[in-house]
C-alpha cells in the first residue's frame, strides 16, 4: 500500500472518529437538555399548584377528658399554666427562646425567638367554663392572620369534650408569596393539628390524674 493510500485512510478513520465523538456530545447534550427541561416544567408546575392553595386553613383537634369543665378550664384561662400540660409553653426550658414576659393577669404572653422575633399571644374573649378565644401576632409572618378557639362541652356522663381549633389566613401579596404561603400552609396546618392532638393527650392525663 503507498504512503499516499495509508494517509487516505488514516485521515478518513481520524475524520470518522471525529463524527462519532461529535454525536456522542449532541447526544449528552440532548440529554442534558431534556433533564432540564423536565425539572423546568415539574418546578412550574409546583409554583402553579402552590399559587393555586387555598388560603383559608382551618384545624381542629378534640379529646375527651373525664373531668368537669370547672377543673379543666383554670388550665386554660391562665397562659403561665399551659406549660403544665404543653411543653412549647415552657418558656424556661426552651432554648430558642430569649426572653418572655406574661400580661399582670396571665391572659396574654409575649416571647423573643432569637432567630424568628417577636410573637404575642393572648386570650382575647371567654366565657367561664365554656371557652377561650385567642388572637395572635408574629413578627416573622407579619401577614398572618389566626384565631384560636378552645371550648369545652360538658357530655351526660360527666365527661368533657375539649375541642381545640384555629382558623387562619395566609397572604398572597405576590407570585412568590403566594407559592411559599401556599406550600407552607399544607405543612403548617398538618404539623398544627399533631401537636393540638398530642398537647390535648397531655391536658387530658393531667386533669384526670388530679382526681
Amino acid at each position: 500500500m503507498s504512503k499516499s493510500n495509508e494517509s487516505e485512510i488514516s485521515s478518513s478513520a481520524q475524520t470518522a472518529a471525529a463524527v462519532n465523538s461529535l454525536e456522542k456530545s449532541t447526544t449528552w447534550l440532548q440529554l442534558l437538555f431534556r433533564i432540564l427541561l423536565v425539572l423546568f416544567v415539574m418546578f412550574l408546575i409546583i409554583c402553579v399548584i402552590g399559587y393555586f392553595m387555598p388560603r383559608d386553613y382551618s384545624v381542629s383537634s378534640s379529646a375527651m377528658i373525664d373531668a368537669s369543665p370547672e377543673e379543666i378550664f383554670p388550665l386554660l384561662v391562665n397562659l403561665d399554666r399551659w406549660k403544665e400540660w404543653s411543653p412549647a409553653w415552657d418558656f424556661s426550658k426552651n432554648s430558642q427562646i430569649a426572653s418572655h414576659h406574661f400580661t399582670q393577669d396571665r391572659k396574654g404572653v409575649t416571647w423573643r425567638h432569637k432567630d424568628r422575633g417577636v410573637t404575642s399571644i393572648w386570650i382575647s374573649d371567654y366565657e367561664v367554663n365554656e371557652k377561650i378565644t385567642m388572637g395572635l401576632e408574629d413578627a416573622a409572618f407579619a401577614d398572618l392572620k389566626m384565631v384560636t378557639r378552645i371550648e369545652l362541652r360538658p357530655t351526660a356522663d360527666n365527661q368533657t369534650e375539649v375541642v381545640w381549633s384555629s382558623e387562619t389566613r395566609l397572604p398572597r401579596k405576590s407570585i412568590m408569596s403566594g407559592v411559599f404561603y401556599g406550600w407552607f400552609g399544607l405543612m403548617y396546618t398538618g404539623g398544627l393539628e399533631k401537636q393540638y392532638e398530642t398537647d390535648l393527650a397531655r391536658l387530658k392525663k393531667i386533669c384526670e390524674s388530679e382526681e
